[in-house]
């Protein structure tokens, strides 16, 4: 708008000059021609001073009008001068803009955001944390034993199917999941491994971190083994059996599982 307005006022300044200088010209043919006529003595001196006044106004008023056209004109300098300084400016907050937006390689979930509209964010604040639901993982301990049931002949760790089980109160949502990963350090106990299972975007919709879930893993299968009560074998697997002729024995068994009030062995002598 300055700019604009020292535009309009730059031509009203040439215009007013043009003006002045015209009327200027005039007074001095005048007063040359009063000047002619007193020599001729038509006209008195006092005639003459006249049309002298009446030139050196003109003269004034057309040094008035190049002193506004310069005014006019450093006001227009001074409008683009100020137009290149707000353009310099925007585009430094641009590229300030640029610098400091950050955006996230993924989009995901909010928790624990801290941000307000307005307030000025502090250099390595942390404004919150972007869950990935392509990344939601649950985990959970296992003993060193269980976690030796699920590695293969080389002694590693493969993808096994899994499910998740969240308990609602009055029901269950159960959801699909992957074995990925054993944790690199031991669980909370300092015995056994922490097992992570990766669960699908869906779950994510329900799920929320610090949710407490049942974790139920497929294990290989197993042949040649027998289910038993818990009650019918002692600790460390022993356990009586009915031989030849009804004579009782004591018999080791080798406790593979042990499934509530069930254990599921080997080595045993029956079907």
């Amino acid at each position: 708008v300055e700019e604009r307005l020292a535009s309009e006022a730059l031509a009203l300044a040439r215009r007013d000059l043009t003006g002045a200088q015209d009327r200027a010209v005039i007074q001095a043919n005048i007063l040359a021609r009063q000047q002619d006529l007193r020599r001729r003595r038509v006209v008195t001196d006092s005639t003459v001073e006249r049309a002298t006044l009446d030139s050196s106004s003109a003269e004034q008023a057309v040094l008035a009008r190049e002193q506004a056209l310069a005014d006019a004109s450093s006001r227009e300098a001074r409008a683009a001068v100020a137009r290149d300084r707000a353009r310099l400016a925007l585009e430094d907050a641009r590229r300030a803009l640029a610098e400091t937006e950050v955006r996230a390689p993924f989009a995901g979930m909010l928790a624990e955001t801290t941000a307000v509209l307005g307030r000025q964010v502090n250099a390595g604040e942390k404004l919150g944390v972007l869950i990935d639901p392509a990344e939601f993982e649950a985990a959970a301990p296992v003993s060193n034993a269980e976690y030796a049931r699920l590695l293969d002949d080389q002694g590693a760790l493969p993808e096994r199917s899994a499910t998740v089980t969240l308990d609602l109160g009055a029901r269950e949502a159960v959801f699909e999941a992957r074995l990925a990963r054993a944790g690199a350090g031991s669980a909370a106990a300092k015995t056994g491994r922490k097992l992570y299972a990766r669960l699908d975007a869906a779950a994510a919709e329900a799920l929320r971190e610090g949710d407490f879930v049942t974790l139920r893993i497929a294990e290989p299968e197993l042949d040649g083994v027998a289910r038993l009560p818990a009650t019918a074998l002692t600790e460390d697997g022993r356990v009586l059996i009915v031989g030849r002729g009804d004579r009782r024995a004591e018999r080791e068994l080798t406790i593979l599982r042990r499934m509530g009030n069930e254990v599921i062995v080997g080595d045993a002598p029956f079907g």
